[in-house]
């Protein structure tokens, strides 16, 4: 957390609690159009790596059993979706995308725009920086397939580079002033 508290949490406090106010049913209604937009996600990432509709559509069905099915009912777990994978995971999602676009098209505002997402979804919730080891490993892997000449593994870390400085960053921010800052709020 930056700075001691839950950005994500609070941002999503203060925009659903000023459009639903105390009406339980409208969050509840909130987080299944957010699981359903990360289910739609998750669909065109695994269609977009591995050209199958059909793989897209297993991989996002199987997605859905685990927020539907197991882990949706479970107590509280309602106000820890909300808090926690509400806005990042799509912006985590998104930035794969982008990264997997500007590997294939070679085109540098898909990489800008990955950048940009995967910055926004480490600021909202620090905990997707256990999510992001695949953006970190993915241009290596591209690049090492089509060749394993030092250059080519080189490109591949350099363009993991500014993902791995957006994790350092918000680590020793973390490090530096997140307890400090917490109590002077």
């Amino acid at each position: 957390t930056l700075a001691g508290f839950e950005v994500q949490a609070m941002l999503a406090g203060a925009i659903l609690s000023n459009i639903f106010g105390t009406q339980m049913s409208l969050y509840f209604g909130a987080e299944i159009a957010s699981i359903l937009s990360i289910n739609i996600l998750v669909y065109f990432l695994t269609k977009t790596l591995t050209k199958s509709s059909t793989t897209g559509f297993v991989a996002s069905f199987i997605f859905s059993l685990y927020f539907f099915g197991i882990g949706f009912f479970l107590p509280n777990w309602y106000a820890t979706f909300v808090q926690r994978v509400i806005f990042n995971v799509p912006l985590l999602l998104l930035s794969f995308i982008f990264l997997h676009r500007f590997l294939a098209e070679k085109k540098f505002k898909y990489y800008a725009i990955s950048i940009s997402f995967f910055f926004l979804s480490i600021l909202l919730a620090q905990f997707g920086i256990f999510l992001s080891v695949s953006l970190l490993l993915y241009s290596i892997f591209w690049h090492s397939t089509s060749s394993s000449r030092f250059r080519t593994l080189l490109r591949g870390f350099l363009i993991s580079f500014p993902y791995a400085g957006i994790i350092l960053f918000f680590l020793i921010m973390q490090k530096l002033y997140g307890e400090n800052v917490a109590g002077t709020l």
